[in-house]
């Protein structure tokens, strides 16, 4: 049975990563807005995967996540990374460093951004990160022992083996809190804690910038929760709607990006950039109410 305020809150999570991607090379106040975000956009979606966590064998466990991740990490990725070497002078130019990209699914291997669909990064990391912690038993001290290996690993794994290492306290905070109230004195402790955000400086998982370890598990932590109680305040048709399709909108949002600047929306631009993750969100909407089957979703 699905819960209608988390698929809300993935909702907000995924309006948020394309918000962040549309703002990216955008200076003044967005690109403030964006170094904010980095604490949130990532980690909530590592809570989430713990909330809905189950038990199940390693076999039953390696069949379904490789079905509903990695088959839509390859066939997505390999679909756009050809389409830019055929049109695209950056990836024509090094064909090869894409290429490679496919298989190290990592925004900082070989070179940076040698991903053609670089927010898919995530999607082998997670499945990483599940498997995991299906292996560690959802042990809390496991948990925290794994994430400061992960954290303090010196060299970048491919698949972001070391992310998904690190993640595991968003993990194990999701799969604790599906049994727990989010009472207003969860809330107001997160309330309180959010704001050490500001101390710690810009968050870049991807990139493991990571800075204070403490204050990014807490603002991680303290966030998703946040947003967990938002989407339970205002969950709605619309939210529900959005987040029933992260995978796809999550695909397809940076694509039809580079299409929009390549007939002329200007990426530094703010109005531009509002105007390409409208119609972004638009196009894949439409996409998904013309395919009844949806694309990657289900």
């Amino acid at each position: 049975m699905r819960i209608e305020w988390l698929d809300s809150s993935r909702g907000i999570a995924i309006l948020l990563v394309v918000i962040f991607h549309g703002f990216l090379s955008c200076e003044g106040i967005f690109h403030e807005i964006n170094s904010r975000l980095c604490c949130i956009i990532v980690p909530i979606f590592f809570v989430i995967s713990g909330f809905l966590f189950r038990n199940r064998s390693l076999d039953e466990f390696l069949k379904s996540r490789s079905r509903r991740i990695l088959i839509p990490y390859f066939t997505a990725q390999t679909i756009v990374t050809i389409l830019a070497i055929q049109f695209f002078p950056d990836a024509s130019n090094r064909p090869t460093d894409y290429l490679i990209g496919i298989f190290c699914a990592d925004v900082t291997l070989p070179i940076d951004h040698s991903l053609a669909d670089y927010p898919l990064w995530f999607l082998p990391c997670l499945f990483v990160a599940e498997l995991i912690f299906l292996l560690s038993r959802q042990k809390i001290l496991v948990s925290i022992l794994i994430s400061m290996l992960g954290t303090f690993c010196p060299i970048h794994l491919p698949w972001g083996i070391d992310i998904a290492l690190t993640s595991q306290i968003f993990l194990i905070a999701g799969y604790f809190l599906r049994n727990r109230s989010l009472n207003w004195k969860l809330i107001l402790l997160a309330l309180i804690l959010i704001p050490t955000a500001e101390l710690n400086l810009i968050i870049d998982m991807p990139n493991r910038i990571y800075n204070d370890p403490i204050l990014f598990f807490i603002d991680g932590i303290a966030g998703s929760i946040l947003i967990f109680k938002l989407s339970q305040l205002i969950s709605n048709r619309f939210l529900n709607f959005i987040g029933r399709r992260t995978l796809t909108i999550l695909i397809l949002h940076v694509p039809i990006f580079y299409i929009l600047e390549n007939f002329g929306l200007d990426p530094t631009s703010t109005l531009d950039c509002w105007l390409k993750i409208l119609a972004s969100i638009s196009i894949i909407l439409a996409i998904d109410h013309l395919n009844s089957r949806r694309l990657f979703d289900r």
